[in-house]
């Protein structure tokens, strides 16, 4: 049985063989690294625009001050791994996986100033926002051979496996508290949660032979990829602690999803985002959070053909 089953492989290979000559191989794999860049159209630059322009707003208001560090970073960088099978000379289908790590950290601080004996307090805020994807895709390739070059254009699908991470932490301090000296008050949450969605991608590369199985490429794709229905399970500790007194309290909070909305006060809006079981009362138009990964990948490699 093993035997049938072996020599009906090696036809299937000889038939398919067939296809190809000795200037195209049957199949080829392509290592590659390279820069991508995600769309500024970002529920995430969004919430953190919104957070800036609402400490900036808070700072200018009576007796406040405050920092704000959002910065949002569009590029990085990204690696990836492909089996390409190519029956004909101008036509091939390939089957790839990638990996790519994007982390955002912010901060702010907002200080109210008493004045005179009740001194200031102050709110010291830090989110780490950190964002795992794994594509694995799919593409059909159009080929034109030209002596040593080959120029390819491709389009195809696949699916972004997506694991998201944030890490939240406020921490309150007013140290001429009346009757609590030195009072601190520290609040943290974190919550990791897995995710994913479909996306469309289309781009054009160059291939140049260096030897007869090996090659250099560039190729440049833009894809069309947006991630939602980010939910898990919520864990905060939180810690009131003054002169003499301490106490600690955690706990987990379940079915979180994560939503974005505009912020009304006194007259002026801002986008913010918060983890809530259902759509937050305190947000205008709130809608379930998104990650709009869209944008243009630029990579370059080595193709080891066989």
């Amino acid at each position: 049985m093993k035997k049938s089953l072996l020599i009906k492989a090696f036809i299937l290979l000889f038939i398919v063989s067939a296809f190809a000559d000795g200037d195209n191989p049957l199949f080829s794999i392509k290592f590659s690294g390279g820069m991508s860049w995600i769309s500024r159209e970002n529920d995430l630059k969004h919430w953190f625009q919104g957070e800036k322009d609402y400490l900036i707003w808070l700072g200018n208001q009576p007796n406040y001050s405050t920092e704000a560090n959002y910065p949002f970073k569009v590029e990085e960088p990204e690696g990836s791994l492909e089996l390409v099978f190519r029956p004909f000379e101008n036509l091939g289908f390939s089957l790839g996986i990638g990996y790519t790590k994007r982390k955002w950290d912010s901060s702010g601080e907002i200080t109210y100033d008493y004045s005179g004996e009740l001194g200031s307090e102050k709110i010291e805020i830090s989110l780490k926002n950190g964002l795992n994807i794994v594509p694995v895709t799919f593409s059909a390739i159009f080929s034109v051979p030209l002596s040593f070059l080959r120029a390819n254009i491709f389009a195809g699908g696949g699916y972004y496996f997506a694991e998201a991470k944030f890490d939240e932490g406020v921490n309150y301090s007013y140290p001429k508290f009346p009757g609590k000296d030195n009072y601190k008050h520290t609040y943290s949450l974190d919550i990791k949660t897995r995710f994913g969605g479909a996306g469309f991608h289309a781009g054009a590369g160059l291939e140049i032979k260096i030897f007869s199985l090996l090659s250099f490429f560039m190729d440049a794709i833009y894809r069309n990829v947006e991630l939602g229905n980010i939910k898990g399970e919520l864990h905060w500790k939180e810690v009131i602690e003054w002169s003499g007194y301490k106490n600690e309290n955690s706990g987990t909070k379940k079915n979180q999803t994560l939503w974005i909305g505009s912020f009304k006060t006194d007259g002026s809006k801002f986008k913010r985002a918060i983890f809530s079981e259902e759509a937050p009362s305190l947000f205008e138009n709130a809608k379930p959070f998104k990650y709009n990964l869209s944008g243009v990948y630029l990579k370059a490699g080595l193709i080891i053909s066989f």
